[in-house]
């Protein structure tokens, strides 16, 4: 019977027959059958506003409506928390023909969704400037250190990072001229805030040690690598790095855990 239901309400034509003799077969109960699939739709389309504000934006409220019933069609709720709905929708705008002309659709979807999870992730005690001097730069050079599990890093083809700062802060940032274009960012949680922020490929190459698990030590030598590739004659200066983890709380010691890299 739920299972009867449950297509019926998803369905856009639904057939009150098929749920006899649970519900008339009459105008009354073919109405309220529509009553809740409309219902169903609408919690579809806010849970998924509340996720994606930016890809709303860009696509406009009309466009955002119908992806968000279409997506619902497709991808059903298989879980009892509407938080966990849009799962799916980054996977599902790539394959989607009404979003084909916009290829970074996806790929903004991609970084709302991160920092959705971001928001919820557990927390952890994050690495503090007292805790390193306290125990000294030598000391702290060999400790495992991992990222915090609301932070992770984030990688595209596209501008997506420039694009939803633009929309988040539109007084900071300006809308790039070209979406297309590679990013690399960073997704953490600052207080009770999920951020992103752009990085370049010399704290990407540090922080992807990181989320491996690595010492301090090996993950400074990687960005000074990563330097003498992409800056070769500028002087390499690990503090300014070791500095920004502490003040955006994104380190954490390894035996707190942290989330694997996305």
């Amino acid at each position: 019977m739920q299972a009867a239901f449950g297509a019926q309400i998803s369905a856009r034509t639904p057939d009150a027959c098929a749920l006899a003799p649970w519900l008339g077969a009459d105008a009354r109960g073919a109405s309220a059958l529509a009553r809740y699939g409309q219902a169903l739709r609408q919690h579809h389309a806010r849970a998924l506003e509340l996720v994606y504000p930016v890809l709303r934006a860009l696509g406009g409220a009309s466009w955002f409506l119908g992806m968000a019933h279409a997506y619902g069609d497709a991808h059903p709720s298989r879980c009892a928390d509407l938080a966990r709905f849009g799962a799916s929708l980054p996977v599902f705008l790539a394959a989607w023909p009404p979003a084909a002309a916009h290829g970074y659709f996806a790929d903004v979807a991609r970084l709302e969704w991160l920092l959705h999870e971001a928001h919820g992730a557990p927390d952890a005690a994050a690495l503090t400037l007292r805790d390193v001097q306290a125990a000294g730069a030598g000391q702290v050079d060999a400790w495992q250190l991992a990222l915090h599990p609301a932070a992770v890093l984030y990688r595209s083809p596209w501008r997506a990072a420039a694009i939803w700062l633009a929309h988040d802060a539109p007084g900071q940032h300006v809308m790039p001229p070209d979406a297309m274009g590679d990013t690399l960012a960073l997704v953490y949680r600052s207080g009770w805030t999920a951020r992103v922020r752009e990085i370049d490929s010399v704290e990407a190459a540090a922080l992807d040690m990181l989320a491996g698990g690595a010492t301090l030590g090996a993950a400074l030598a990687a960005a000074q690598q990563a330097h003498m590739l992409d800056k070769a004659g500028a002087p390499f200066t690990p503090a300014p790095l070791l500095l920004r983890w502490l003040a955006d709380g994104v380190l954490v010691q390894a035996r707190d855990g942290a989330r694997a890299l996305t």
